[in-house]
């Protein structure tokens, strides 16, 4: 006998409802009505929108209106009564609220109460808003913050059958002040002809934010200050912006090659400016530069020994001549146009009176003595038109005369490197 299954098919009906949201709050408007004297009307519109972050922008206390507008979306009339909520929450409770209405066609309703922070229209005065109609609820408010602060805020319509909201942000700013240095160079300074100098300075932020900064250098004119481009000064780079908040500082640097004529003289400075135009601009004191012609030399060796010699001993090298001498134009250095050398008298360390005359001591470019040149005790021409990088090698010899005193004997050997025109 065969079995049947009985299948058994449970069919459930479940019934949803829900309730629509006809209350909707369409607009915010924030006027600044500092001004005004009809605080009630007119004024600078600040900012507007929903759910958003609504920037209010100042130096010192102002007043502002509030404004929502809420409209009835629903089927049915609202008839506003006391039980009814309209509320603004999350302000600063020191704040002064000063007027509290709102406004249903023309009929103004008066009255309200601010406490905690939250804004509450009194609704008893009642008013009918009708099917597709909208109110202003609004309020006058003192806005005296003494540093930026962010407030997290929602206002919400409410009744005990339909309701609306908008969350949103309230970000007051405080305008701050700028205050600007050069750092370097220092005022009456000297700047290396067709070499990369550094200009740097501090910008600070007091009594308020002043948020994204921006700085410019500048050089004189016949005009006054005006931005550099490239003529006597030539930026190559910069680190030139920032943000800034209350009592915060950076630094703004701009690395400059002095390309004018050398021996000539500039005002710098940098103006500094905020992306708030409420902020003034501020400049720095003028750094006073003098364009010249650097000429930067060294040596690989502070003295020349000669050794231990006897009284007419002649063709003595100096200890170190394998190697030879040398004298180097720094990489950072102008052109050495004239190259001088000279020496003078080695004189005894235990008598003074016992010299050995400079002519005694030579030099020359190669390690050869026979095309040695004598030492003057006045500046000789050595070489010219050296360029940066240039290493010049020497080799020095020491022609010791007879009847002298035994023991050391020191002196001065002296290079002088200048221009065409020094």
């Amino acid at each position: 006998m065969k079995k049947q299954a009985l299948l058994v098919l449970l069919v459930i009906a479940l019934s949803f409802s829900a309730s629509a949201n006809n209350l909707t709050v369409e607009d915010i408007e924030i006027f600044n009505v500092t001004a005004e004297q009809d605080k009630r009307t007119g004024g600078n519109l600040v900012d507007e929108g929903l759910n958003k972050t609504f920037s209010v922008g100042q130096k010192e206390p102002s007043l502002y209106r509030f404004e929502f507008n809420v409209s009835n979306n629903g089927t049915e009339a609202w008839n506003l009564t006391a039980s009814d909520l309209l509320i603004h929450r999350g302000l600063n409770p020191s704040w002064n609220v000063s007027d509290i209405y709102y406004r249903i066609d023309q009929q103004v309703n008066e009255g309200g109460n601010f406490s905690d922070g939250d804004v509450e229209w009194n609704t008893s005065n009642n008013g009918d808003l009708e099917v597709n109609d909208s109110l202003l609820a609004e309020y006058i408010v003192n806005i005296s913050d003494s540093s930026s602060t962010q407030y997290d805020q929602e206002f919400e319509a409410n009744t005990s059958e339909i309701w609306g909201s908008d969350q949103h942000v309230l970000d007051v700013t405080i305008y701050g002040e700028l205050n600007a240095t050069i750092d370097r160079p220092l005022n009456d300074s000297v700047v290396q002809n067709n070499r990369v100098f550094t200009l740097n300075g501090t910008v600070e932020c007091l009594n308020g934010d002043c948020g994204d900064i921006t700085a410019d250098v500048r050089q004189n004119s016949s005009t006054g200050q005006q931005l550099i481009e490239g003529q006597e000064f030539e930026v190559i780079d910069s680190n030139s912006s920032c943000t800034l908040l209350e009592q915060q500082s950076c630094t703004v640097e701009w690395d400059i090659n002095a390309t004018g004529d050398a021996n000539t003289v500039h005002e710098l400075d940098f103006n500094v400016s905020s992306e708030y135009s409420e902020i003034q601009e501020k400049e720095t004191l003028d750094s006073i530069v003098e364009i010249r012609d650097i000429l930067i030399t060294s040596l690989d060796y502070d003295v020349v020994d000669f050794g231990l010699l006897d009284p007419g001993e002649e063709q003595n090298p100096a200890e170190n001549n394998s190697a030879g001498y040398n004298l180097t134009v720094e990489e950072d250095s102008n052109t050495v146009d004239n190259l001088w050398i000279k020496a003078s008298n080695l004189t005894s360390e235990q008598d003074s009176s016992y010299r050995i005359p400079y002519y005694n001591m030579s030099y020359y470019e190669q390690n050869n003595y026979s095309e040695r040149n004598q030492f003057t005790d006045y500046y000789s021409l050595l070489d010219t038109d050296l360029g940066p990088g240039t290493v010049k090698t020497l080799y020095y010899w020491l022609d010791v005369p007879y009847g002298i005193l035994s023991g050391e004997y020191t002196g001065t050997i002296t290079f002088k490197a200048n221009q065409s025109a020094s």
